[in-house]
C-alpha cells in the first residue's frame, strides 16, 4: 500500500550546451543556448517507471501534439488513422517512433505500446504499416471493432526521439546530462534517493529562438496526473450472531 500512495521521486534539471572557447583571438567562439529554428514546447514523459537506470522515457516537440485517431486496425500491423498530417513537420513519417494507446490504458496508468513507423504512410487510405505486432487479443488489445476504438478514445502519437533510442525507442533514465537536441540537456534525479519514477510523469520546457534560452528547472517534481487513493473494505450488513464481539 505505501509503494502504490507514495509520490513519485522524480525530479528533472534542464541546462543547455555550453561551447568551449576557441583559442584563436581572430575567431568569434558560437555561442551556446538553444539553437533550434522555431520556438518549441518540449515534453519529457517517462513511459517506464522504475529507478535511475532502469526506468525509461520519451520525448516530443510541441508537448506531443502530433497525434490522431485510429479508426481501424487491419492485422497487427496496419492501422488506419483519421490524419496523416496538415505538412512535412506536423505529419507521421517513415521512421518515426509512435505511441499507440487509448482511455483505458491511461485510467490505468499504464504506457502504451511504442512501435516504428516501418514505411512512408498510405496517404490515399490514411494507413500507417508499424514494424512489430500490436496487441490484438487479451488485456492489452485495443479493440476489434471500429466501435470500440472510438469508445476508449485509441490513438497515435508521434514522440521524437530518434538517437541512442533501444530497441523500442526509448532513452534510458539517467544520472549525467542527457543531450535532447538542439542544445537542450536534461538531468533526471530522484528525491528521496530511494524512490522511483513512476510511469506518466511528465515535465514541459520551452526552447525559444530570439533569446535562445530553454525554459529553466531545477529539481523540478513532475507535472504527471496525481492519482489518489483510498482504502476500501467489506462490511456486511445486518450482522449475524456469529460478527457480535
Amino acid at each position: 500500500w505505501d509503494k502504490l500512495v507514495v509520490p513519485s521521486g522524480g525530479r528533472l534539471t534542464t541546462r543547455t550546451t555550453q561551447t568551449p572557447p576557441d583559442d584563436n583571438p581572430c575567431l568569434i567562439p558560437p555561442s551556446g543556448g538553444y539553437h533550434g529554428l522555431e520556438n518549441h514546447l518540449y515534453r519529457v514523459e517517462i513511459h517506464e517507471g522504475g529507478s535511475l537506470g532502469v526506468a525509461k522515457f520519451k520525448w516530443a516537440r510541441d508537448n506531443g501534439s502530433v497525434a490522431t485517431t485510429v479508426t481501424a486496425i487491419q492485422g497487427t500491423r496496419k492501422i488506419v488513422v483519421g490524419s496523416i498530417g496538415r505538412d512535412s513537420v506536423l505529419r507521421f513519417n517513415a521512421g518515426d517512433w509512435v505511441e499507440i494507446t487509448d482511455d483505458w490504458r491511461e485510467l490505468r496508468n499504464e504506457p502504451g505500446e511504442i512501435a516504428q513507423i516501418a514505411e512512408q504512410p498510405d496517404e490515399a487510405n490514411l494507413a500507417i504499416t508499424l514494424d512489430r505486432d500490436i496487441p490484438t487479443s487479451g488485456s492489452s488489445a485495443f479493440g476489434n471493432t471500429a466501435e470500440e476504438l472510438h469508445k476508449r478514445r485509441t490513438r497515435i502519437r508521434r514522440w521524437d526521439q530518434n538517437r541512442d533510442v533501444d530497441t523500442n525507442g526509448l532513452l534510458t533514465v539517467a544520472g549525467g546530462p542527457i543531450d535532447l537536441e538542439a542544445g537542450i540537456q536534461v538531468t533526471f534525479e530522484l528525491d528521496p534517493a530511494g524512490g522511483d519514477f513512476k510511469a506518466g510523469d511528465y515535465w514541459v520546457l520551452a526552447a525559444r529562438t530570439a533569446d535562445a534560452s530553454v525554459e529553466k528547472l531545477e529539481k523540478a517534481p513532475p507535472r504527471g496526473i496525481h492519482h489518489h487513493y483510498c482504502r476500501l473494505a467489506l462490511a456486511k450488513f445486518p450482522l449475524d450472531e456469529s460478527d457480535q464481539p
